[in-house]
């Protein structure tokens, strides 16, 4: 990420503007790790911030690897589930370890190579939607550069009228089959209204839909890229 990004997102935490987090796990998490037999590996959340699905995932049996710039979202993670973090410096990231968690603080392009050998699951829950076109570029060529072959990935975007205003920005069943297609099979899951939920957000960028993605490697499926255009209603 560029610096105005990282700055963006800090002053944001700083002043705890931070109305995308939600108290509890994403609606879309349980139904997405239904559909997927649980694979050999870690569970990689990028852009965490304090996200409660991390939380859940441990509950499903994941050691879970986060990743997040703003150390106060760091540090508020472990505080509010009772952890004390073993904090180290893995050059050029902090890694922040306990309990099932381990989330390294800083850039999520600087994720050391060795890291990513672990994951057998990455949960998106709108980073995507949260970088502007350019770097969601870089961030899919980054993970589908550096993802493990068998790696699995569960993807939820964000899609508004108002395109490019963002973040959260917009994000087309069409872009993501042009960012994800190669390397993955994808599937519609759910596809569902979250204006309620983000009324916040919904209240600058007018109704706001979310829809759920399964990435399967084609190796799995043995098939070729796809995206359904109508998925099953999530819950």
């Amino acid at each position: 990420m560029g610096a105005m990004d990282q700055d963006f997102w800090l002053q944001r935490w700083q002043s705890q503007q931070t109305g995308w987090h939600l108290e509890h796990p994403h609606v879309l998490l349980a139904p997405a790790l239904q559909q997927l037999a649980d694979p050999p590996g870690a569970a990689l959340v990028p852009l965490c911030g304090k996200s409660q699905d991390m939380a859940a995932l441990a509950v499903r049996g994941y050691a879970v690897l986060g990743v997040e710039f703003a150390e106060l979202a760091v540090a508020a993670f472990f505080e509010e589930h009772g952890v004390t973090p073993e904090v180290r410096q893995q050059a050029p990231l902090m890694r922040w370890r306990g309990g099932p968690w381990t989330i390294f603080q800083g850039d999520f392009f600087a994720l050391p190579a060795s890291v990513w050998g672990e994951v057998g699951l990455i949960w998106d829950r709108a980073a995507l939607s949260a970088l502007d076109a350019s770097l969601r570029c870089r961030y899919a060529e980054h993970l589908c550069t550096l993802a493990p072959a068998g790696a699995v990935m569960a993807l939820v975007t964000f899609e508004h009228a108002a395109g490019d205003d963002g973040p959260p920005f917009s994000v087309s069943q069409e872009e993501v089959a042009a960012l994800f297609g190669q390397r993955f099979a994808i599937e519609v899951f759910a596809h569902r209204e979250a204006s309620a939920e983000l009324l916040h957000l919904a209240q600058r960028i007018g109704r706001i839909w979310e829809r759920g993605y399964l990435l399967r490697p084609h190796a799995l499926r043995g098939s070729v890229p796809t995206a359904s255009p109508d998925g099953p209603a999530g819950a």
